[in-house]
């Protein structure tokens, strides 16, 4: 699976920079039992692994029919 593009949200989160990662179609199977969150923009699909656990908001901002920034917060638990 090639890495080839990232989406950057770093002006949005004050220089978090998000990892979302391009995947082709027929490396999904990949993916396959993972907590993922995918983002398909502009005839290419995009992923992040999410944790395990926790709270996860997600904020897509689109502009021209695709996908410019995406603004995430996650809260973590800690599982005793």
């Amino acid at each position: 699976m090639d890495v080839c593009y990232r989406l950057n949200a770093s002006d949005i989160l004050g220089g978090v920079q998000l990892e979302f990662k391009q995947i082709k179609p027929e490396d999904i199977a990949t993916i396959i039992g993972k907590n993922v969150i995918m983002v398909v923009t502009n005839g290419t699909i995009h992923y992040k692994e999410l944790p395990n656990f926790g709270k996860t908001n997600i904020t897509l901002t689109n502009a021209d029919g695709k996908v410019m920034y995406i603004e995430e917060e996650t809260k973590v638990k800690t599982k005793l």
